[in-house]
């Protein structure tokens, strides 16, 4: 380890921020914080021990003042990359968000909007994997996050009604950050009331029940107090009208229904504050939402019978009452009116009958017994049919029968979500439509009978079960596979499409589509009805096995697939001829031409099921010109060779060349002719002083005719270049041969036009290089000196470049420049614009220069500066300033920047800036002083608040001048056990702006920034990182830091 005794004082300039230190206190619970959403919140400087990594909870009571604007995000509870905030969304809406950041951001909204002007309770939590939001104890909404991911730390503060700028309108009250998910039982029991602050795994909290001042003490004791921010510590507390001390009660499910009772569980999560005496508790009900008819206990009586009924828990003590969800159930149907068989009276007589000796009881009558419905039925013209059920009548005591009505409904699901009644629909049988498929259906029976007594008649209705209406899934007759056997290219044997067929119920329109696609060709599945359409093609020259599966759908879920397997049969292609046939030999009488072959391609055969042999046979031909007039075969001219003899001069020559393969497949052999020709191009290489140069490589390529051939010069520079497609003179500018000379020493030079075949004349004069040159002024005509001139090849940029720089009177010559025609040739010089020949600061625009044939003389700039930005720096304190100061202009948007120093009096000039770019940001750093920006208002000292500026022409550009002013600073001593340390890297970065700035202990550097507060961060290899928090108000401030070594 190392180990340095010296000692060190290091200077850095500091952000002020004013922490008053309260943990321990505690108030009475009736008071929370206002914020009013324009610029107020609370900060809580950085602390490691707020950085959560997989389990945390965040806590609140929230009241909102008004509803959130769209597109912004007021801040709850917001530390960096967790968070809970308001969801202003696109379109409106008063959600909240609770989530974090990880490798990405994870969200979780709320499934309801909060209320305005209303106290809520809301809390969210994070096990690792699954986010949950609670609504007042109760569970909103869940997310879980495959794979579970880690949550991001970083070192920013933690705000209080503030997230990003984006600041809340309300009241805030009871924030508490736990490092545990806690359950949905802790989080009830706790909710109405206060903490004492030592709970377990309970991270910050803060209770809001001052009534005075500007800061907020941390109540866990976990130094990590607030300060309140834009706030004058006065009128911003205000009374809290939560639930305080309150009972928390849940409600359970209702049990024990019939017609006139029920009974519906409660639990007393929370007894509240005070705990004793117990609190009352019991069940509220009635026919509509929030009942409040309340009766001690769980037990219900004197329900009406038929009836849906609203039901939930209550719980009362000193404090207030609470109340638990809603929840519903339907008593029993079926009531039936029982009393006197008869009523008798005398002739003329009034009858007066007392309906207080008739009593309504439950009928002894049965639900309607199951549906005559067939298994996975329910498409078009299948039938259903009701059975009426079984009823009791015998309370009336005598003969009665009972009469059926039926009405059959369909619903989204077995709860009976969106029940509507079938028009028409009330027959004992129901004939179901494809309509039907995926919803629930019952029916409704209502018993009537003749009865005995009056009324004459009494009905009462029964439901049956909701049955879900499927089909079965469609069946393809062939199974899961068929095979079809095809040729190579579909030639002779194409494609053909095998016979499948499926089958569904009835009425249902079945669908086919492909699944699976082809691994060696194209195939396409299509149509409707019991049979599909099927094509296929394999891949270009390809043989041997492939697949592809097709699907059948009956549009309600049920699918049925078939793959279809198919054998492609090899079939034998003929060789490919890749590189032309060429001729070799000397144009004289007596010598001896020689044929070669070619390259020829057989591996689409070859590579299937083993080797392939190509033999070769030629034909030498004569004709009266390149173009291959009068062209006919030489008799008996059938070797690799031809001898030519006198008869032979002044023709032009070529040779065919078939060449033919065993081949995989049928048929047994294939061939392909391709014919070279004689005498394509011709020409001599000469030196540069015109000696002929032997061993000169010719090349000539035709780019839209893809062939090529060379051949190299003889002694006396000649060389010929055969085996080319004719293209007449006509015909060179579009299909022409481009022509190179090489020399052995690798000189290269290219012809500057295309060439014929048949023509001669095609020479080169090669050197060793060439030269451009040319003259540099500026605007004035005035030579510029010491310009830096650069030419660069574009189709070799690195092997053909040169560089010259001016003389005195501008002028400059880059020589050795090896031969190409598309040189660029720029200059760049201090004070001017970078520029291209011709004119144009704009490298795609710029004119090439041709070295391929000789020296180019005249290539001459004029110089301007381009588009500047220019000013004075001065200092505040009028204390001269260095010569040499770093002048930055950088873009806010895009990766642009320029540079400048100032001279003796202050002044720079920054040019050759990008026209396009308008965002240029103006800043200076110099030792001594504190950081500056431009702004026209006047020099700022926050990268934010700089304007953004234009650059300009010379003559137009505005002075954008900067002040620079000394700062404070802090100094002191870093040690390690009692000695003093160097070289130790010291970071401050400002919690408001973000700034950062860095100097190495010992290094000389002096950092100037604002006053103010910074975290200040001691680095190095050999200690632990520490951190600090330093405030400086008007003053230079010490501070003294001993680091600890990392383990080894």
């Amino acid at each position: 380890m190392k180990k340095h005794i010296k000692t060190l004082v290091f200077s850095l300039m500091i952000v002020m921020m004013s922490v008053l230190m309260n943990a321990g206190h505690l108030y009475a619970a009736n008071n929370a914080l206002s914020f009013n959403g324009a610029g107020q919140y609370v900060t809580v400087p950085y602390n490691s021990n707020l950085d959560m990594t997989a389990n945390f909870t965040l806590e609140a009571w929230i009241y909102k003042n008004s509803s959130f604007p769209q597109n912004y995000w007021p801040g709850i509870i917001r530390k960096g990359n967790y968070y809970i905030v308001g969801a202003g969304l696109p379109g409106g809406s008063d959600k909240l968000r609770f989530g974090f950041y990880g490798d990405t951001e994870y969200v979780i909204d709320t499934q309801y909007d909060i209320l305005n002007n209303q106290w809520v309770h809301f809390a969210g939590t994070y096990d690792g994997s699954i986010l949950t939001t609670y609504i007042n104890g109760v569970v909103d909404k869940t997310l879980t996050i495959a794979g579970g991911k880690t949550v991001g730390t970083d070192i920013l503060n933690l705000h209080i009604g503030e997230s990003s700028t984006y600041c809340f309108n309300g009241m805030i009250d009871e924030v508490r950050i736990w490092n545990v998910a806690r359950l949905q039982s802790d989080i009830q029991a706790n909710m109405y009331r206060t903490l004492a602050g030592t709970e377990l795994n309970l991270v910050a909290y803060y209770n809001f029940d001052q009534t005075s001042g500007t800061s907020l003490p941390d109540l866990a004791g976990g130094d990590n107090n607030g300060t309140l921010t834009n706030m004058t510590g006065t009128t911003e507390w205000t009374a809290a009208t939560w639930n305080y001390g309150y009972p928390y009660v849940t409600t359970g499910t209702a049990s024990s229904i019939t017609a006139t009772t029920a009974s519906v569980a409660l639990t007393l999560v929370d007894p509240g504050i005070p705990a004793t005496p117990a609190p009352t508790s019991g069940i509220c009900y009635g026919t509509s939402a929030a009942p409040t008819s309340c009766v001690a206990g769980n037990s219900l009586t004197g329900l009406t019978s038929g009836t849906l009924y609203y039901a939930r828990a209550y719980a009362t003590n000193t404090s207030g009452t609470t109340y638990g969800s809603d929840i519903t159930f339907t008593t029993l149907y079926a009531p039936v009116i029982t009393g006197q068989n008869a009523l008798s009276t005398n002739e003329d007589t009034a009858l007066t009958i007392n309906l207080g000796n008739l009593t309504v009881t439950d009928a002894d009558s049965s639900y309607p017994t199951g549906f005559s419905l067939t298994v996975n039925s329910g498409t078009k013209t299948q039938i259903i049919t009701a059975d009426s059920g079984t009823w009791d009548d015998t309370a009336d005591g005598g003969t009665t029968t009972i009469t059926y009505t039926y009405q059959w409904q369909l619903a989204d699901d077995a709860s009976g979500k969106n029940l509507v009644s079938i028009s028409g629909a009330t027959d004992t049988s129901y004939t179901l439509t494809s309509a039907d498929v995926q919803k629930y259906i019952r029916v409704q029976v209502t018993a009537k009978d003749d009865g005995v007594g009056t009324p004459a008649s009494q009905s009462a209705t029964a439901y049956s079960p909701y049955q879900k209406i499927s089909i079965t899934a469609p069946v393809i007759a062939q199974g899961t596979d068929i095979s079809v056997s095809m040729d190579e290219d579909s030639t002779p044997l194409a494609w053909s499409t095998p016979t499948i067929t499926a089958t569904t119920a009835p009425g249902i329109t079945l669908t086919w589509t492909l699944s699976t696609p082809a691994g060696h060709g194209t195939a396409t599945v299509s149509g409707t009805g019991a049979s599909p359409t099927i094509t296929y093609a394999p891949a270009a020259n390809y043989n041997g096995a492939d697949s592809f599966t097709a699907q059948v759908s009956d549009g309600f879920g049920g699918t049925a697939s078939i793959a279809v397997n198919v054998t492609i049969n090899p079939i034998n292609d003929p060789p490919v001829n890749t590189t032309a046939p060429g001729i070799t030999g000397k144009m004289a009488t007596g010598q001896i031409l020689t044929a070669n072959p070619g390259v020829w391609d057989d591996t689409i055969d070859t590579s299937v099921s083993g080797a392939s042999t190509i033999s070769y046979a030629y034909q030498w031909q004569l004709a009266d010109d390149a173009n291959g007039t009068n062209l006919a075969d030489i008799a008996g001219a059938t070797d690799s060779s031809y001898t030519l003899t006198t008869a032979d001069v002044q023709k032009y020559f070529s040779v065919k060349v078939t060449a033919t393969d065993t081949g995989v497949g049928l048929p047994d052999t294939q061939s392909a002719t391709m014919t070279a020709r004689l005498l394509g191009i011709q020409g001599r290489v000469y030196a540069a002083d015109g000696t002929p140069i032997a061993g000169v490589w010719g090349n000539a390529w035709s780019e839209t005719l893809s062939i090529g051939s060379g051949a190299y010069t003889d002694d006396t520079g000649y060389y010929i270049i055969y085996g080319l497609k004719a293209v007449s003179d006509a015909d060179a500018a579009d299909n022409g041969y481009t022509v190179d000379a090489v020399s052995p020493g690798g000189i290269s030079q290219t012809y500057p036009s295309k060439a014929a075949t048949g023509g001669s004349g095609i020479d080169f004069n090669l050197k060793a290089g060439f030269s451009v040159s040319g003259n540099v002024k500026d605007m004035n005509l005035n030579p510029v000196s010491g310009a830096k001139v650069y030419a660069a090849s574009q189709a070799y940029p690195v092997q053909k470049t040169g560089t010259a720089f001016t003389d005195s009177q501008g002028n400059y010559t880059i020589s050795g420049l090896e031969p190409a025609s598309d040189y660029i040739v720029s200059v760049s010089a201090s004070e001017y614009a970078l520029q291209y020949y011709n004119k144009t600061s704009d490298m795609s625009k710029a004119a090439p220069v041709n070295l391929m044939l000789s020296d180019i003389q005249g290539i001459d700039f004029v110089l301007d500066k381009g588009l500047v930005i220019r000013g004075f720096v001065r200092a505040n304190n009028n204390s001269p300033l260095p010569a040499g100061i770093t002048v930055n202009a950088q873009s806010a948007s895009l990766p642009k920047f320029g540079d400048a120093k100032t001279d003796a009096q202050g002044k720079y000039e920054i040019i050759g800036l990008d026209q396009n770019i308008t965002d240029f940001i103006i800043s200076v750093r110099q030792t001594g002083y504190v950081p500056a920006y431009y702004a026209s208002s006047g020099t700022v000292l926050i990268r934010e608040q700089a304007d953004k500026v234009a650059p300009a022409a010379y003559s137009q550009a505005p002075e954008r001048n900067i002040v620079l002013t000394t700062g404070f600073k802090i100094s002191g001593l870093i040690t390690f056990n009692g000695q003093g340390l160097s070289g130790i890297t010291i970071e401050t970065i400002s919690p408001t702006t973000g700034e950062r700035a860095t100097v190495i202990s010992a290094s000389g550097d002096t950092l100037s920034l604002p006053k103010g507060s910074y975290d200040v961060i001691f680095r190095s290899t050999d200690y632990e990182e520490l951190h600090k928090t330093v405030v400086i108000a008007d003053k230079d401030i010490p501070l003294n830091v001993s680091l600890i070594a990392k383990p080894l």
